[in-house]
């Protein structure tokens, strides 16, 4: 049955929501010099582990502050709520430029 068009609409604003805070504090969490960061949420409906990491050997440590964690986790929620309870997302930033980053984001179910 398909998914009616407010349910679709409100759950993309509710993910947006999310992933612009999480964005905003991943940046915050990696140091300046890393021009490329991945986020990885691991969980699977009770324990939810996260991980900050530069995917290409830039030097530094990344820092995951309780609002990454605590947002990781609202993405989880409202992502299985929707029917798309995913067991590891991995939310990639890559630098384009001065202050602009993509983004990109793959998702891993269970079999």
């Amino acid at each position: 049955m398909p998914v009616p068009q407010q349910i679709s609409a409100h759950f993309k604003q509710q993910q947006a929501k999310i992933l612009d805070a999480l964005h905003e504090d991943v940046m915050a969490g990696i140091p300046d010099t890393w021009t490329s960061a991945v986020l990885t949420i691991e969980t699977d409906g009770n324990w939810t582990q996260y991980k900050l990491k530069n995917n290409v050997g830039e030097p530094g440590k990344a820092t995951i502050s309780d609002l990454i964690a605590q947002l990781s986790e609202e993405f989880y929620v409202s992502s299985a709520s929707c029917g798309s309870a995913w067991i590891k997302a991995d939310l990639s930033y890559t630098k384009v430029s001065d202050n602009n980053w993509s983004f990109r984001a793959d998702f891993t179910y269970a079999d």
